[in-house]
């Protein structure tokens, strides 16, 4: 029930129709006029008595599914504005339930409209809250029982009708005083028009348009059957007709156009949710294959690699002066070793995922311990700015080293041994963040979309599991990896981490 600004628009034959009914009704109930104008009067009223009950039993019916507040008011207040049009009906001179004295009927006619009004200014009061639906009745239901008192039994309510004089000046200036409280509401549904289907709003105004000339032709007539009253009955049916447009129509008809499009809707974004667990369905299966292959080598694979690197030291301790080339290749040796030593680590992270140990980490001592293990050359630019210079990170220093220590080996590869890698450092309201940037190709078009998925990789012997396990320890931190976009220069990767505040910024931020 709540506005819908892009609703279907009611399609323009239909329009002619609702309107072409509308001018027959009004004109079929002004030749009842000819006839007489007591049927005239009971015909007028009862359109509006019906019109406002049905209003009222649509909302209260639906009021827990109303959102917007506007229309729980204008549905609960309608209910009353038609009992005591209702009591004006029978009130009216002629009718034989009460005596001719046509005071009364006029005293409910203002009772009336004032209830009317009220329920409009306190609609565009409640249009972003939605009131108590039972309290709201309630206090609706006092008012009218205190105005029927005020006019039946206690007989306070001041004159509005004088035989032999006319209207008094209370009824005249009540009308003058609920016409403005009607513009006031006006302004304010107006202000809140982006709360609504633009159709509603429309109608609403139009409405209260209408509403407000009847209340001034109310001011002009002499006799209860001259002209003047006669055409403030016919706005009155016509401001009652846009209400019924704006409530009934628009506010049950189209809902069901909406429940059906919100139903398409939902069925799209099941498929789309179901379609996100598959896959990542898809990755945890991959995982934990991946996960038993690598327990069952990694064990095997490391041991000859202590060796390899065991005999490599040998190798340079004893090397004869005359062959400083060989260094050159010890030192090659020594960076496969550590390369293939990474990709078991890598294996058993995937096998056993560790939990989290949180602590202070030294971000440029861990900086610094990455370069030594890469063991980068000279050609290699290491380049780090942190902000602040002495940054404190909340993190597994062990589990971090890892990730820095798989893009800054990532970055090294893709340079092919020349550039730069840049890191850099700083906090960002409640998180740490990192960038590791290189100058080498960047991350190809078709796969920047998976590139954090096992075993896809861009390099001719890569085993594509370093940016997976990375990504998953940044995610068992409660913090995130991402690529970033540099335009075709490189590759940027961003790391998220949750930030832990210092005692200084606790102590900033309570002050």
């Amino acid at each position: 029930m709540d506005s819908a600004r892009q609703s279907r628009q009611e399609p323009f034959p239909a329009q002619v129709v609702s309107w072409v009914v509308a001018a027959a009704l009004v004109v079929g109930v002004s030749l009842t006029r000819l006839s007489s104008y007591l049927l005239f009067h009971g015909l007028a009223e009862v359109f509006s008595v019906v019109v406002a009950c049905s209003i009222f039993v649509l909302f209260w019916n639906a009021r827990q599914f109303v959102k917007n507040g506007a229309f729980l008011f204008l549905g609960i207040g309608f209910l009353f504005v038609g009992l005591l049009d209702l009591l004006h009906t029978l009130s009216y001179r002629g009718m034989p339930l009460f005596r001719e004295d046509a005071n009364p009927a006029t005293q409910l006619w203002v009772a009336a409209r004032l209830v009317e009004a009220g329920t409009f200014l306190a609609a565009a009061l409640a249009v972003r809250r939605v009131p108590g639906a039972v309290a709201t009745w309630f206090v609706f239901a006092a008012t009218t029982g205190l105005l029927v008192a005020s006019i039946f039994w206690w007989r306070v309510f001041p004159a509005c009708w004088v035989d032999g004089v006319g209207l008094t000046p209370f009824k005249v200036a009540s009308e003058y005083g609920i016409c403005l409280v009607f513009l006031a509401a006006a302004a304010l549904f107006w202000r809140r028009r982006s709360d609504f289907d633009s159709g509603v709003i429309r109608l609403l105004l139009a409405s209260i348009a209408a509403t407000i000339a009847a209340e001034l032709a109310f001011t002009l007539y002499h006799g209860v059957e001259d002209l003047a009253n006669m055409a403030g009955h016919l706005l009155k049916i016509v401001a009652l007709y846009l209400i019924y447009k704006a409530m009934i129509e628009v506010g049950l008809r189209r809902p069901f156009d909406l429940v059906f499009r919100y139903q398409r809707l939902a069925q799209e974004l099941a498929e789309t949710e179901l379609a996100k667990v598959k896959d990542q369905l898809v990755r945890q299966t991959r995982l934990a294959t991946i996960g038993q292959i690598a327990a069952s080598i990694a064990h095997d694979v490391r041991n000859p690699l202590a060796a390899m690197r065991f005999l490599a030291q040998a190798l340079r301790e004893q090397m004869p002066a005359e062959r400083p080339d060989w260094r050159e290749y010890l030192d090659q040796i020594d960076a496969e070793i550590e390369s293939t030593n990474r990709i078991v680590g890598n294996l058993m992270e995937m096998a056993h995922a560790k939990d989290v140990q949180k602590q202070p980490v030294d971000l440029a001592g861990l900086l610094g311990d990455v370069s030594r293990q890469l063991g980068l050359r000279d050609w290699i630019h290491w380049n780090v700015e942190l902000d602040p210079a002495g940054l404190i990170v909340s993190a597994d220093p062990t589990q971090l080293r890892l990730v820095l220590g798989n893009l800054a080996a990532n970055a090294a590869q893709a340079m092919g041994g020349r550039g730069e890698i840049r890191v850099r450092a700083r906090r960002e309201h409640a998180a740490d963040v990192i960038d590791v940037e290189d100058d080498g190709p960047g991350v190809p078009s078709n796969l920047r979309d998976d590139i954090f998925e096992p075993l896809v990789t861009s390099k001719p012997k890569g085993t594509g599991l370093g940016l997976a396990i990375c990504r998953q320890i940044l995610e068992r931190h409660g913090g995130s990896l991402e690529l970033c976009d540099t335009n075709g220069r490189g590759a940027r990767f961003r790391i998220r981490l949750p930030a832990e505040q210092s005692p200084e910024e606790v102590h900033a931020g309570n002050d």
